[in-house]
């Protein structure tokens, strides 16, 4: 139980629990680090991801996109959420912005179980409370 951590809108998402992860010790820079390449490594199994470093808002930090979806991390104390969102407007071949929200969420439908399957320890959000503490559960 814990809060709940912070997801961007419309995202597919997974959680760990650090905690277990570094065996309750506590965890430093880098373990930090490490993880963040291990999630980084998740992400670039098709070509067209690139590496990144911005943020939606101020908790959800976006380490890997392409053209149809951003990839990231966001935590709160010992859990973090790993998710991925579609990328909304693109470009066509004119240059005109179109919506591609309906592609990104095709793609993503289809690439996402496969980063999940890295993740064996992976932890589903059960419900949150009304005073935000959240409860997960290891995925079976």
């Amino acid at each position: 139980m814990g809060r709940s951590v912070s997801v961007p809108r419309d995202a597919e998402v997974f959680y760990l629990d650090l905690g277990e992860m570094f065996e309750g010790e506590e965890w430093d820079q880098n373990d930090w680090d490490w993880l963040q390449e291990e999630i980084v490594d998740s992400f670039m199994q098709w070509p067209s991801v690139e590496t990144a470093d911005e943020y939606i808002g101020d908790e959800n930090h976006v380490l890997a996109k392409n053209g149809l979806a951003k990839f990231g991390i966001s935590t709160y104390i010992n859990i973090a959420s790993v998710w991925v969102v579609p990328i909304e407007d693109g470009h066509n071949q004119y240059g005109d912005m179109i919506d591609i929200t309906v592609l990104s969420k095709n793609w993503i439908a289809k690439t996402w179980p496969k980063v999940e399957k890295r993740w064996p320890n992976r932890l589903v959000r059960g419900g949150t409370m009304s005073n935000g503490n959240s409860f997960y559960r290891k995925i079976d």
